[in-house]
């Protein structure tokens, strides 16, 4: 008996200890064992005679709350900042394409940002597509209500025909939200259709300004890419082939464009293919002073590229004759800049080719141009108000050439043809340094051809190929050489040569690598062309001198 009341002290006290945890707390709402019993109000209220249910005819309409915040009104004072509203542009670019399928087939899964991937990411951002379905799920998802017919595709993406001043907004927009790659694939989808390809053939300036703007932006911290200029050709190339695809004649403009960032990038099959869409309709094309100096700079700072073949095509491009060949004074050139833009009427076109020639080193084109049969020969029509200063232009080419004694056998039987001298009062030269643009100054305009804008043009493209640009001392010495211009032609060659740069290119690259600035030193009866290096304070030495007696490379 004694050990039963042990056992029975023992379960008394083990009833307190708790082994498990305390089970949650119940609440009304919480179902339970047994029916949850109404209090007497509830039962009160449910009675269909209670005197506190209304009947359904004497209830008000009732709507939800809305769960957006209101737009703020357009009364709004002009202190308060208004609320950020989504922008709706008219072609939802984020419509799947043939060449969505194709990426995904090829590369799969869009992992980290990549430039070739980046429209896939977006549209698997845009469906919800999850990253842990399989391959047979994301495929179906990605091609579901896939449109085969191109019209019916872009027609879904919300084009619609006579909206063109909707889509030139989306187009120049680009450079704020996407950037490069949102103007690739915008263009990319208005050239499925014959009607896209004809609205981009008609604003083809549209879509160099939105290209022009997409590479002023590419260095800000929203975009990830990097606008090359491989890159732009690659856009311009795709879209020349739409174009032809589809019927369009491919405009001037794009031809221009074109050129130029295959000039920049060094691509010579896009830059001949260019010239050969121009010399289809050279009669609206214009004279690309920019495509054409940015050509010939790469081959003047690298002299071992002329020498050999890339160096040669690039020269055949240019002239228009076989760089390993003889050139032919009355042989008709080929697809070439010379060969497309010969008879434009523009002195800066001419004065940068006839400088870049000089600055390669390439005498024996230089004579075969002067040489040239008037039917092939460049600005025949240009020269003709003035025979003189055809001679000059050429004399002057040989004069940095090296070829002194060409020069002079050039320029004195040309003393003898009637010039026109007319007195130009000129800006100075660092006010008319080219700031890349092929249009030509207000003052240029304005001047008719003479010896004063011609070397104007000269000594500008000069510089233009050393990388350095006139101060101020300079451009004022150069105004006075222009305003009195020796009449003996030893005297104004010797005064010429003062101001050329002999065995000095300053780097050239970006802008920690822009031109240098060159100066005029008159001083203490000592005259000479001086380039000072920056001021850092660790040296003074001049980074370039040459004496006006003679030239001293420091």
């Amino acid at each position: 008996m004694r050990g039963s009341e042990n056992i029975c002290l023992f379960c008394r006290h083990a009833l307190s200890l708790r082994s498990s945890a305390r089970s949650a707390k119940r609440f009304a709402s919480t179902r339970q064992r047994e029916p949850y019993v109404l209090p007497r109000l509830v039962i009160d209220l449910d009675a269909a005679d209670s005197k506190y249910v209304r009947k359904i005819e004497e209830l008000d309409e009732w709507y939800p709350a809305s769960s957006t915040k209101p737009h703020a009104s357009a009364s709004a004072d002009k202190g308060e900042r208004r609320k950020y509203q989504q922008i709706h542009f008219p072609l939802k670019t984020i419509q799947v394409t043939p060449p969505d399928l194709l990426t995904f087939a090829l590369m799969g899964d869009p992992g980290p940002w990549n430039r070739k991937t980046q429209n896939l990411r977006n549209i698997f951002r845009y469906r919800k597509i999850q990253p842990t379905d399989g391959i047979r799920s994301k495929a179906i998802q990605l091609s579901s209500e896939f449109i085969y017919d191109p019209v019916e595709r872009l027609d879904e993406a919300g084009y619609i025909k006579r909206r063109d001043d909707a889509y030139v907004w989306q187009l120049m927009s680009c450079s704020e939200r996407g950037g490069f790659l949102e103007l690739s694939r915008l263009i990319s989808m208005l050239s499925t259709t014959q009607e896209g390809c004809a609205f981009l053939a008609a604003r083809a300036e549209t879509v160099r300004k939105a290209i022009r703007q997409c590479r002023k932006t590419q260095t800000q911290e929203f975009q990830h890419t990097l606008v090359s200029s491989n890159a732009i050709v690659i856009l311009l190339n795709n879209l020349c082939i739409s174009l032809a695809a589809k019927g369009v004649k491919v405009s001037s403009l794009l031809c221009e464009a074109g050129l130029h960032y295959a000039a920049k990038s060094w691509n010579l099959p896009s830059l001949r293919r260019y010239l050969e869409l121009l010399s289809e309709a050279p009669q609206g094309a214009r004279p690309t002073v920019k495509a054409l100096s940015t050509l010939m700079l790469r081959l003047v700072f690298e002299p071992e590229m002329t020498a050999g073949p890339m160096g040669a095509a690039a020269v055949k491009l240019i002239t228009g004759w076989d760089r390993d060949e003889s050139p032919v004074a009355n042989r008709r050139r080929d697809t070439s800049f010379m060969s497309i833009f010969y008879q434009v009427e523009t002195l800066n076109f001419y004065a940068s080719y006839l400088v870049g020639l000089a600055e390669m080193g390439l005498k024996d084109i230089l004579v075969a141009e002067w040489e040239a049969d008037e039917k092939y020969a460049i600005g025949q029509s240009y020269w003709a108000q003035n025979p003189r200063l055809k001679a000059q232009a050429y004399a002057l080419a040989f004069q940095i050439a090296g070829d002194r004694d060409y020069a002079l056998s050039i320029l004195l039987p040309a003393l003898e043809v009637p010039g026109e001298p007319i007195p130009v009062e000129l800006g100075q030269l660092s006010e008319q340094q080219s700031d890349g643009n092929d249009e030509t100054s207000e003052i240029e305009n304005n001047l008719p051809p003479n010896i004063r804008k011609l070397l104007l043009m000269i000594l500008r493209n000069h510089y233009r190929y050393h990388n350095v640009r006139p101060g101020e001392s300079l451009s004022n010495a150069l105004k006075d050489f222009q305003e009195n211009i020796p009449e003996d032609p030893w005297q104004f060659l010797d005064t010429f040569e003062k101001f050329l740069v002999r065995g000095y290119k300053a780097p050239f690259g970006p802008p920690p690598l822009s031109a240098k600035e060159i100066h005029w030193l008159d001083e203490a009866g000592v005259q000479g062309l001086v380039v000072l290096p920056e001021v850092d304070g660790n040296t003074t030495a001049p980074l370039y001198w040459k004496a006006a007696s003679q030239a001293v490379v420091v």
